[in-house]
């Protein structure tokens, strides 16, 4: 009794208040077409574990070493970065890894910049020959979302990245404008020359000026490390130079004067210092021609269908300079996947029509109520996901689809409960001659607009 007195004051209100009703669903449909347009839209969302891993290398150096110049100083470095809760560290020969817990509640891109900043300051003090520390955080957006290939146009030489030119044009000019695009985080090359300063000490002239290469070693050990590293060969060895101080670039020893031994000496009497190539370690090769690869990763929240956009409109503004083309991008993966679903969509929605149509031919009111009920079921669904800031993905549309299955499973069995109402109806009311089963159809064609018709 108590829910059959719900259920006729929950029809009296939806029959007294239909206007308002259907304005409000049509609100609906109206919010759900600009969400939309303006939804961010993603593969897979976004996870982020509480753990930073930093990694470093020193080739063929023992493991008490590893602990002593690597380790214990970055351990003691990070413990008083603000949000770490935890630290274990794992060192081997020539590698040094530590793990970083921090606070869940630490926002976590601020904190891996405190936490770099403070690594890079270590870092400066590591051995030439110390890898930089890498920063590993487990998360979706760790991986770059475009790859993209750059070669010089009109060159004829298959090594086509060994140009200065080249060099400069996309560390000093492509980087920089393809990190002031909006929602680009990194860009990583691979496959430039990177150059070193070499210092050549002439033995000659060691043994001529009395000169012992330990003491001018230790000379040039002894300035500061603001200068970028070079190397002191003597003979065939290579030794580790970082310099500052006094100067402020390397190349400033060869035009000064050297302090050793109680002496001043020449310094172009000495040594000499060149810019030579240093050996690369990494190449990136297309079509078996060396090439340069831009690795691009973007921001949390960021879109990867407009930065792509961004990206390509950056890389065509060279295009009298440069040749380029994509290797990988994920905006693309996504817009195919849109497509397949698009298409899986229009496809489901062309068989459901033709199956509600065929069950309600002689009744369409009820396929019309709902396609109706599934329209605003999924606009409603998307509307939700944009006010509260969510993403577009596959979880999440997997989510509106579910939703739209129920809403049409509970419209079945609505419309189905209303026509055997109906007929209910008609077996106490009708005394008519005519058969049941045909005042039963028309009634439940009509009823739900005739009384619409009715209060307006």
């Amino acid at each position: 009794m108590i829910k059959k007195d719900i259920r006729d004051k929950l029809t009296n209100f939806i029959y007294d208040h239909h206007r308002a009703i259907l304005l409000f669903f049509i609100l609906i449909v109206i919010l759900g077409i600009y969400s939309v347009f303006n939804l961010h839209i993603d593969f897979m969302p976004e996870r982020a574990e509480h753990v930073v891993t930093i990694i470093t290398e020193y080739p063929d150096t023992e493991t008490n070493r590893i602990i002593d110049l690597i380790t214990k100083p970055l351990e003691r470095a990070i413990k008083n970065v603000k949000g770490v809760k935890d630290i274990y560290s794992f060192s081997s020969r020539g590698r040094s890894k530590i793990f970083c817990h921090f606070d869940p509640h630490e926002n976590i891109d601020e904190f891996i910049v405190r936490l770099s900043d403070r690594i890079y300051q270590v870092a400066e003090g590591f051995p030439n020959e110390v890898h930089h520390p890498m920063v590993f955080r487990y998360n979706t957006n760790d991986s770059p979302i475009m790859m993209v290939s750059i070669q010089q146009k009109h060159s004829d030489s298959d090594n086509l990245v060994n140009d200065d030119v080249l060099n400069n044009l996309i560390k000093n000019r492509v980087k920089l404008e393809l990190l002031s695009i909006e929602g680009v985080a990194n860009v990583q090359i691979s496959g430039l020359d990177s150059y070193e300063n070499l210092i050549k000490i002439n033995p000659d002239a060691l043994n001529n000026l009395k000169v012992n290469y330990l003491n001018l070693l230790q000379y040039l050990l002894n300035n500061d490390y603001n200068s970028p590293p070079g190397e002191f060969l003597f003979g065939d060895e290579k030794f580790p130079v970082r310099l500052s101080g006094k100067y402020h670039s390397v190349m400033e020893i060869k035009k000064g004067k050297l302090k050793i031994d109680k002496s001043l000496i020449y310094s172009r009497d000495l040594l000499d210092v060149v810019r030579v190539k240093r050996p690369s370690q990494r190449f990136s090769m297309v079509n078996n021609r060396v090439t340069v690869v831009l690795f691009i990763y973007r921001k949390s929240g960021s879109s990867v269908i407009e930065i792509d956009r961004r990206v390509a409109k950056c890389l065509n503004a060279y295009s009298h300079e440069l040749v380029w083309q994509k290797l990988y991008s994920e905006a693309h993966e996504l817009k195919n996947l849109l497509d397949r679903i698009t298409v899986s969509l229009a496809i489901s929605f062309v068989l459901l029509a033709g199956f509600l149509i065929f069950i309600y031919r002689k009744t369409p009111v009820f396929v019309i109520i709902l396609f109706i009920s599934l329209i605003i079921s999924c606009f409603g669904s998307l509307l939700t996901i944009y006010l509260f800031g969510l993403d577009l993905n596959i979880i999440s549309l997997a989510g509106v689809i579910i939703g739209a299955g129920f809403t049409l499973i509970y419209g079945i069995i609505f419309v189905e409960k209303l026509k055997n109402g109906c007929c209910k109806n008609e077996r106490y009311h009708t005394e008519e001659s005519f058969g049941i089963e045909d005042r039963c159809k028309e009634k439940t064609s009509i009823s739900i607009l005739v009384r619409a018709i009715e209060n307006a």
